[in-house]
């Protein structure tokens, strides 16, 4: 008799796993033995097989893994029984999905056009050029297991673009569940329109008054004397209207005298002055 040793995989890493049951079967796929188990160290060892063809089929998958059920044959040949077959068998894990939404951060409407990146825990871009359909959703299927985060490459017409990323994790054992979450935007502001100037008020016309000096008091001059000045006598004319004498008329002659020695008196005063 010969045996056979069954190795389990990761098919991504090939990392050993624990806990996928199988049943061995014969070539024809009668059930010779269940609940067969992978141990700590991801293998199942079967003994005490005699020569011939067999085949293992996976019951149950390691958690967060798919249930591969397609046979792994093998054969225990005759002659050869003092060596232990080996075989391997690789599972996948499970993947799941991400629907992400985008919203206006004020009226909670659905935005359309936002596109994004998908990215693991440490940045590294996976997928690129995700835009949200006309119902503002992206979705992303065949994820395994992990942390992503979703980070916008580009904000949907008059909304600012928010580069804060949007993380997720898709969880083992899980996959069939589709993981949800929202991002919002914010509109831009609107470009401040500046105040129309308001012309000011013309004020009237203030009226021209010229600046008039101020006038100096008049002090009065004292005149000089001098020959013809208020302290002398004033002459007042004498206007001699001469006629001729009448004859027999001898008063006119003596008139006539009168003023001749008047005006003699006045001389001689003025020359006294």
């Amino acid at each position: 008799v010969g045996s056979v040793e069954l190795t389990k995989l990761d098919s991504a890493t090939k990392a050993t796993l624990a806990g996928a049951t199988f049943e061995l079967q014969d070539k024809e796929g009668n059930t010779l033995q269940t609940d067969l188990k992978t141990d700590e160290n991801g293998v199942l060892k079967v003994t005490d097989l005699v020569p011939g063809s067999y085949q293992f089929v996976e019951t149950s998958a390691p958690t967060g893994y798919k249930l591969d059920n397609s046979p792994v044959s093998f054969e225990i040949v005759a002659g050869e029984t003092d060596q232990v077959v080996k075989v391997t068998k690789e599972n996948t894990l499970e993947v799941g999905s991400v629907e992400l939404t985008k919203l206006d951060s004020a009226t909670k409407a659905t935005l359309a056009g936002a596109t994004f990146e998908l990215q693991d825990k440490e940045g590294n871009t996976l997928q690129t050029g995700l835009t949200t359909d006309e119902n503002g959703v992206l979705k992303v299927t065949d994820l395994v297991p992990g942390t992503y985060q979703f980070v916008e490459t580009k904000a949907p017409i008059g909304y600012e673009l928010d580069t804060t990323p949007v993380s997720f994790e898709i969880v083992a054992g899980e996959t069939d569940q589709i993981v949800k979450v929202t991002k919002e935007n914010t509109l831009v502001p609107p470009t401040p329109v500046p105040p129309t100037p308001v012309p000011p008020t013309p004020l009237p016309p203030v009226p021209y008054e010229p600046t008039v000096p101020p006038t100096k008091p008049e002090v009065p001059v004292t005149p000089k004397k001098t020959e013809n000045s208020e302290d002398s006598p004033k002459t007042t004319p004498i206007r001699i209207t001469q006629s001729l004498p009448k004859t027999g008329d001898t008063n006119s002659f003596a008139g006539l005298g009168v003023i001749l020695i008047a005006l003699s008196l006045s001389g001689l005063l003025l020359k006294r002055k």
